[in-house]
């Protein structure tokens, strides 16, 4: 199957009408990122399929009936946009009761560090009910790519809404505000440290996942946002 090829960083980027099936309706009109988003917060899945969004574009229902639409799944989309980018690993190691916790791999050209950030945020949103009667954890962060030593940083989850205000300068959509029920405090983490061992957990690794610094389309949000 042939695969919609991905966007050029230095021009609009491609966007696609994104549907869970072949027969249903699309549920929006997505860059690549913004799907690889949707993917990392579940409200998607890899079987989801997309075709692209052409300016000026027939109507979805045309695209849904003719036999020229091309058709791909999330999964192969978001592999073959994120084949060359950057590895990062990132490693989350519970302090107290010593375990690790999140052991995964990501594509992304951004700086490890906030790779390795938003992916703890990412599994802090998934995870939240497990953490939401507790008092201050501490955590590390262990981060590592190609380009970058292993590093760790700490952090303290902390459970009490903070509101944040979001918006893309430039963008139509005026910036809103959302409240999420948790803090991560990463202020004294300034400093990277180098570990004196990446923990071995690292070794066992899964298919890699895509970046996790990707932002949610317009009239998206975590579940957790209120």
């Amino acid at each position: 199957m042939e695969i919609p090829p991905d966007f050029d960083i230095y021009s609009k980027p491609k966007r696609y009408f994104v549907a869970k099936t072949l027969a249903s309706k699309y549920i929006g009109i997505c860059d690549t990122a913004q799907i690889a988003a949707l993917t990392n917060a579940n409200i998607i899945t890899e079987d989801f399929v997309v075709t692209e969004h052409k300016c000026p574009s027939p109507s979805y229902d045309k695209l849904m009936n003719s036999e020229d639409t091309v058709w791909v799944k999330v999964s192969e989309l978001l592999a073959e946009a994120y084949k060359d980018q950057p590895l990062v690993t990132v490693v989350l190691k519970d302090v107290e009761n010593k375990t690790v916790i999140l052991n995964e791999r990501y594509h992304s050209k951004c700086f490890p560090r906030s790779v390795a950030v938003n992916a703890v945020l990412r599994y802090f949103d998934q995870h939240f009910k497990e953490y939401a009667t507790a008092s201050p954890k501490e955590f590390l962060v262990y981060f590592k790519s190609d380009k970058c030593l292993a590093s760790v940083i700490n952090l303290k989850l902390i459970v009490k809404p903070v509101t944040i205000r979001k918006g893309i300068k430039g963008s139509k959509h005026a910036p809103f505000e959302e409240t999420y029920p948790y803090l991560c405090d990463d202020s004294e983490s300034h400093i990277l440290e180098l570990p004196e061992k990446f923990p071995s957990a690292a070794l066992d690794l899964k298919p890699p996942k895509y970046d996790p610094t990707a932002t949610l389309p317009p009239g998206f949000r975590s579940h957790l946002a209120t």
